[in-house]
């Protein structure tokens, strides 16, 4: 899957990517807020599962806990501001990863 988003990402044409999953768990009434969010002045915003209105499906015990403690590895030795890492639905500036070339 991760070959595929940066693939995609490159040839994409626009400024602001937004990255959802094909399996339609995602609620795409979320990307106007998330390219809100974007307009804003972040370069990156995640939609979270664990917050309020969030939904995770059917998200198994052991998916998240490994959700959550790599979403703790990466607050705790990387400083970043996030709060469900591995969730792929996302909004961000097509340069702010670097991934064209």
């Amino acid at each position: 899957m991760g070959f595929a988003l940066i693939e995609g990402t490159k040839k994409a044409n626009n400024e602001i990517i937004v990255w959802v999953m094909t399996d339609r768990s995602d609620n795409l009434d979320t990307i106007p807020k998330l390219i809100k969010k974007i307009n804003d002045g972040y370069d990156m915003v995640v939609a979270l599962c664990y917050m309020k209105g969030g939904s995770c499906d059917d998200l198994s015990v052991d998916k998240a806990f490994f959700s959550s403690s790599y979403t703790k590895v990466t607050r705790l030795f990387f400083g970043i501001p996030i709060y469900d890492i591995t969730n792929a639905f996302r909004a961000f500036r097509k340069n702010f990863l670097k991934v064209y070339n």
